[in-house]
């Protein structure tokens, strides 16, 4: 028996820079396809964006990734602090 491993992922660092946050974020979403033969391991199908973003805190960023029959799409907001 083989174990695939699949789900979702992000990791975050935030820089204070200014008045705004530096933010360097990776993506990766996997999922299994359906099986194509009973006894061959599954296949998995996956996502990964890795982008650096300069944002406002408290303003939402979109981020968006396209290819092939797939799109990920990901909101992004760094919290202000009190």
């Amino acid at each position: 028996m083989q174990v695939v491993e699949f789900g979702t992922q992000v990791k975050l660092t935030a820089v204070p820079q200014d008045q705004r946050v530096r933010l360097t974020l990776h993506f990766e979403s996997s999922r299994q396809l359906p099986a194509t033969a009973d006894d061959s391991p599954p296949d998995i199908s996956t996502t990964e964006v890795s982008t650096t973003l300069t944002l406002d805190p408290g303003k939402p960023a979109l981020v968006s990734s396209f290819g092939g029959n797939r799109s990920s799409v990901l909101v992004v907001m760094v919290k202000p602090q009190d």
